[in-house]
């Protein structure tokens, strides 16, 4: 279950990377808040090894099978409908402004009707042809499927069909906004169909299929629009859809095979919902052309979210795809052009297809939302940064990016300092017992004391595994010694260390761990980040494909965040940010890889990295502002010279490619 984005404040600054100092004081804060009862052992943690699918296909053979419309022999039965004067016949109901239909057979329906049609058979498949129907319905749910084995609904050529209803208020479905347990609206996977209130304007408590070349629009004010309480497979239809809620869920899976969506929701776009059954809550898009508009999540999936066809063209409120457990995307093209995050997930598994992707957070975000490898030590890095922006400048200064007012000398605000959010309050008192304000140094500390591990003292945070900053071979440091004069103020570099973050290299094969995993087979990605954009929060790993990242403009976050490195063994890879907090391939890589300080190169910038002989290996215009390049391609030869060129062939920077 996602964790919200709306955290408190010392859970917020673990789960996202923070300047040196405010880590510390989450971590002194979530220390406190725990009880301080001793640090965690390797044998406090059990974890289950993810399953990590390299195609869909691999993920669907872990799913339940969509269900495959069953044929019915019987003759049409046509049904003319006119409100209480709609004809009474075999299999067909009319009680005031409700028309059931009571028989396992083939509907034809037409006309209008202001109420609801009703489909109720205890045993056996129902197929309901539209041939230019309009209901609409002041109550909700305009055409309901009570029970029945199965009801494929064909939309017939030419036909353009229209359902309304009044829908209910968020608030009282069966899922809000923030994806909350379901009501009593929407029965769970042990009560008996039949159960609840219709919550969608097309809905339906059995297997839904929809067919056909015909034109199918759903208007809910308040609610969900089209719904299935099991399964629902779209194979054909135009739809225009808008919806106070959800526009299109299917509670056991939502699999979109060929049509043509427009979405408009209030909440989510497209929603699986069933988080009981390991083989159901998935979305499969296959075919077809989605264009939605969603106030939450435009793909939100209790499971799995996979594309491997189609054209999705999204602009998201939060998320733009969502699972719980896996996104795998290996063919089709997707486009999201305004999110939170573009994609997130505990695995996510790129192997194939277009990819363009906005995001004001991270790009890709493989998470399990626990922020849990922040909170266990830091992983010996991931941090980053460190060394190269002088961090917590005093006097008058304002702090760090994120305003940190400077008091004093203190890295916190000092007596005149007025507190409130994004600030840290000051005063004459110490808003953070133990940390003085305005005081010659901000976390105080006398020499730092030495140690096996390489705790090393000097100034500033030692600790070698922080990356960035000096020390020996341990890894991240909840323990943190203070130099002789602690954080001082003011200078050139508060935090003495190399430019570029670091992260934990080597440990467990990809998802062994229990840990998030991102993984990069083929594809192409374009992915613009306000955030992170490539960010795991467990191992990461790159085999093919051409990846390019316009990353953060901020000091606080960067193009690459691997919490166990990013490990590149083929493919291309550009990843562009201010350098505040970039990293590198990691160790384990085998294929080189370059780092070029740009300067401060502004948007639209136009540059190329070119080889000894002038040979172009790739070119790229800036989007955005940048000012470090880490590049690595097949083409890179250890320990060749690049040159970094601008749109008229001058001299930007040089580089070095790595040895493996």
């Amino acid at each position: 279950m996602m964790v919200s984005k709306r955290s408190d404040l010392a859970l917020s600054l673990v789960r996202r990377r923070r300047p040196p100092a405010v880590l510390a004081l989450a971590v002194a804060l979530v220390l406190g808040l725990a009880g301080c009862e001793g640090a965690a052992t390797e044998g406090d943690v059990t974890s289950t090894a993810l399953v990590v699918p390299q195609s869909v296909a691999e993920a669907m053979a872990d799913n339940r099978t969509p269900a495959v419309a069953q044929d019915i022999p019987q003759s049409p039965v046509t049904v003319e409908l006119a409100g209480a004067d709609t004809a009474r016949q075999a299999g067909v109901d009319v009680s005031g402004q409700t028309v059931s239909l009571t028989q396992a057979t083939d509907y034809h329906l037409s006309g209008r009707l202001d109420g609801q049609v009703v489909v109720d058979v205890s045993d056996g498949v129902v197929h309901l042809t539209l041939e230019g129907v309009t209901i609409e319905s002041d109550q909700p749910g305009a055409l309901i499927v009570e029970q029945a084995d199965q009801v494929v609904v064909h939309l017939a050529a030419g036909s353009v069909n229209r359902l309304a209803d009044a829908g209910q208020p968020a608030s009282d479905q069966s899922e809000d906004q923030a994806g909350s347990e379901p009501s009593a609206s929407e029965p769970s996977a042990s009560e008996p169909a039949g159960s609840g209130q219709p919550d969608g304007t097309l809905f339906s408590r059995a297997d839904l299929l929809i067919d056909g070349p015909g034109e199918l629009v759903l208007e809910s004010a308040e609610g969900d629009a089209l719904v299935s309480n099991d399964g629902l497979v779209i194979s054909d239809g135009q739809f225009t859809v808008t919806a106070g809620d959800d526009a299109i869920r299917g509670k056991d899976y939502l699999v979109v095979q060929g049509g043509q969506f427009d979405l408009t929701a209030g909440g989510d776009a497209l929603k699986s919902t069933n988080d009981s059954d390991p083989a159901a809550g998935y979305i499969w898009v296959s075919g077809g052309t989605i264009t939605a508009q969603a106030a939450t999540d435009c793909l939100d999936a209790a499971s799995d979210a996979l594309i491997s066809g189609g054209e999705l063209r999204l602009a998201c409120g939060d998320d733009g795809v969502h699972a719980d457990q896996a996104v795998v995307i290996d063919q089709g093209s997707l486009t999201i052009s305004q999110s939170y995050e573009g994609l997130e997930g505990q695995v996510i598994v790129i192997a194939g297809g277009e990819l363009a992707v906005t995001a004001s957070d991270d790009a890709i975000n493989a998470s399990d939302g626990s922020g849990a490898g922040m909170e266990a030590g830091f992983g010996g890095g991931g941090m980053g940064g460190g060394g190269g922006w002088g961090a917590f400048p005093g006097g008058e200064a304002s702090g760090a990016p994120g305003n940190f007012p400077g008091g004093g000398q203190g890295a916190f605000p000092g007596a005149d300092a007025s507190g409130g959010p994004g600030s840290w309050p000051g005063g004459e008192a110490s808003a953070f017992p133990g940390f003085p304000d305005g005081q010659a140094s901000a976390f105080p500390g006398t020499g730092g004391g030495g140690g096996e591990d390489g705790r090393s003292g000097g100034q500033g945070f030692p600790g070698g595994g922080l990356g960035g900053f000096p020390g020996g071979d341990a890894s991240g440091a909840p323990v943190l010694p203070g130099g002789q004069d602690g954080l001082p103020d003011g200078q050139a570099n508060a935090f003495p260390g190399g430019g570029l973050g670091g992260c934990q290299s080597g440990g467990a094969t990809a998802g062994q761990d229990g840990g998030p995993v991102l993984s990069i087979t083929g594809g192409v990605l374009v992915l613009t980040a306000g955030g992170d954009g490539l960010d795991s929060n467990g191992t990461a790993t790159m085999s093919g494909g051409q990846v390019t990242v316009y990353g953060p403009t901020s000091q606080i976050d960067g193009a690459i965040d691997a919490e166990r490195c990013l490990v590149v063994t083929g493919g291309t890879l550009a990843a562009f940010d201010n350098g505040g907090m970039s990293e590198t391939p990691g160790p384990d890589s085998t294929q080189p890889w370059l780092t070029a300080d740009l300067g401060q190169l502004p948007a639209g910038s136009v540059l190329a990295v070119r080889a000894a002989d002038t040979t172009v290996v790739a070119s790229y215009q800036l989007p955005k502002a940048a000012s470090l390049l880490v590049f690595t391609d097949p083409a890179l030869k250890p320990g060749a010279v690049y040159t970094i060129t601008d749109a008229d062939g001058a001299e930007l920077a040089t580089a070095t490619a790595t040895s493996p």
